[in-house]
């Protein structure tokens, strides 16, 4: 078989894979017809002028010119031609070099008579990982641009090992060892497609075929670089085994299809059995999972935390398991654990289930919400007596006290500090057009709003904590005795009759805020936390401008 019906049949194989030979072609070509697949197929090349992409080229281009012929005879099925164009990518990260890839691009292209689009990428760092991604979604772009379904690269055999040893070294599972795909989708929206054909097809081959094309391709002088993790493997590890074991190439191939075939059956496997044990309230239910090989179970927690949009690392699957072994073994009815993955996600695991939540939306046990709530009565804002400018409100759940001062006693420079600072535990407000009368200190309540300052409409203030988290650090000191899910659920809040007006260190409503485009003016009170024992954890005193006046009580 020659290279270019090597990559004839591979090309084949690739659209077989992505779609299915049906849904590609609307018909069920024969054996006698397999071109039929190709049939008004468009294509978009990644085209570096290397070596690999270059023979490509060439071997699509005479795919494309036995498709005219076969039209021209009257013999094709549809009449559609192979439609190829190419995109060279310049990342101008070797000046004159760079420069002369992309005008070989150029020439290549138009004497083969195949459109080329060219993309400039500056700046986009100087990584591996950064170049390829910039690479990829340049490719996406122009590809749903001219409505390509297909975008083909030049990946080798080569490139197949030293992807897997590269994996091996770096560490992954049994997914991660079956390697490149030779089609796959390059986005959730299943298209553009990613095909490769070459990916049976060794380095030598090909330049074997650039040599009897008489076409001497571009070198990349970069490659020569061991910096690149891959140009290391290459020339320090691939390089060597080959002279030693000649046939290492194929035998590793060998091995790798061998787990490709072994991952999809477990792959199987496990969707099926993570779809028996997903249930309701989106939990994994351990009675389904009890009694399965660790190695399906695994896969099936790691499904279930690709599902979250969370990395299903060896070390999280790990200790989610032991999490699960401790929760069989413990007598404990009522046995929890909790293991944080970072990006705000918890996992939950306990005698019945395992749970994947955002930290701010797990729940505590209702008996001990509940609990707690019912003894954080709402407290009534004391009002500074006559003769008075300022008073303080004692409440009794926490170890601060709240503070309302008139803005008109204090220092204009020390409100103006405090005005640029709204996420603060002291802020300036306009109370001039609520009632005093109603505002109490409490803590949150399901169902909550606020309208934040700035923003056109309120929203719910469950929501208002998740999007402001990474405020809640500097807020935690309000409630140190409770756990984080149980503090953010009973967050203390000002509110007046019908809605939440401040919640201190994340920020305050519209309603109240001095120099606000719907409640203009300059601030008539300030209200702040301030510590009832300097000894106690939570904010600084010199936050608020000192501790407490005994005159003000």
């Amino acid at each position: 078989m020659t290279f270019e019906d090597s990559v004839e049949k591979s090309l084949s194989d690739c659209l077989v894979a992505a779609r299915g030979r049906e849904q590609v072609t609307g018909l069920n070509p024969s054996e006698d017809e397999p071109e039929a697949i190709f049939d008004g197929v468009s294509l978009i090349l990644g085209l570096s002028g290397g070596t690999d992409s270059t023979a490509l080229l060439l071997a699509l281009v005479a795919l494309r010119e036995k498709m005219l012929r076969r039209r021209q005879e009257g013999l094709a099925v549809s009449g559609l031609v192979l439609e190829l164009s190419a995109c060279h990518v310049n990342h101008h990260l070797r000046g004159a070099e760079s420069a002369a890839d992309e005008q070989f691009c150029r020439e290549l292209c138009q004497q083969l008579a195949v459109p080329i689009y060219t993309v400039d990428l500056e700046d986009v760092g100087e990584s591996e990982a950064q170049l390829r991604s910039a690479r990829y979604e340049a490719l996406i772009k122009l590809a749903k641009q001219v409505s390509a379904p297909y975008i083909v690269t030049a990946h080798n055999l080569d490139d197949q090992v030293e992807t897997l040893l590269f994996r091996l070294v770096r560490g992954t599972a049994l997914r991660g060892l079956a390697g490149m795909a030779a089609a796959r989708p390059m986005e959730a929206s299943l298209w553009p497609i990613l095909l490769r054909p070459l990916l049976s097809t060794s380095r030598r081959e090909i330049e074997e075929y650039l040599e009897e094309k008489g076409i001497s391709a571009r070198f990349d002088s970069s490659n020569s670089d061991s910096k690149y993790s891959r140009n290391f493997l290459r020339a320090q590890i691939m390089g060597p085994l080959k002279e030693r074991f000649p046939g290492v190439l194929t035998n590793i191939e060998h091995f790798r299809r061998t787990i490709e075939s072994e991952n999809d059956y477990m792959a199987d496997c496990a969707l099926q059995l993570y779809q028996r044990a997903l249930g309701r309230g989106n939990r994994l239910l351990i009675s389904v999972l009890e009694g399965e090989h660790e190695a399906l179970i695994g896969r099936v927690i790691a499904t279930y935390m690709e599902a979250a949009g969370i990395m299903p690392s060896f070390q999280r699957v790990r200790r989610c398991l032991e999490l699960m072994r401790q929760a069989s073994a413990s007598r404990d009815r009522y046995f929890s654990a909790r293991l944080s993955l970072g990006e705000n996600q918890e996992l939950l695991v306990d005698k019945d289930s395992i749970l994947l939540k955002p930290q701010y939306e797990l729940e505590a046990t209702d008996d001990e919400y509940l609990g707690r709530f019912q003894a954080m009565s709402p407290v009534p804002v004391k009002l500074p007596r006559p003769g008075r400018s300022s008073a303080l409100t004692l409440v009794p759940w926490l170890n601060f006290a709240f503070s309302l001062e008139e803005a008109a006693s204090l220092d204009p420079e020390r409100l103006a500090g405090l005005e640029r600072s709204r996420s603060s535990f002291a802020v300036p407000v306009r109370l001039s057009d609520i009632d005093c009368e109603q505002l109490v200190f409490r803590p949150r309540r399901p169902g909550d709003r606020l309208h934040p300052a700035g923003m056109a409409a309120s929203v719910r203030l469950k929501q208002y904590l998740h999007a402001n988290k990474t405020l809640f650090a500097g807020a935690r000191s309000l409630l140190p005795a409770l756990n984080e899910i149980l503090a953010l659920r009973l967050f203390p809040v000002l509110a007046d009759s019908q809605e939440v007006l401040w919640v201190p260190g994340f920020g305050l409503s519209e309603k109240i805020r001095s120099g606000g485009k719907s409640r203009s003016g300059a601030p008539t009170h300030l209200i702040s936390l301030v510590p009832i024992s300097h000894d106690e954890p939570g904010p600084r005193p010199e936050i608020f401008g000192g501790g407490i006046d005994a005159g003000t009580c």
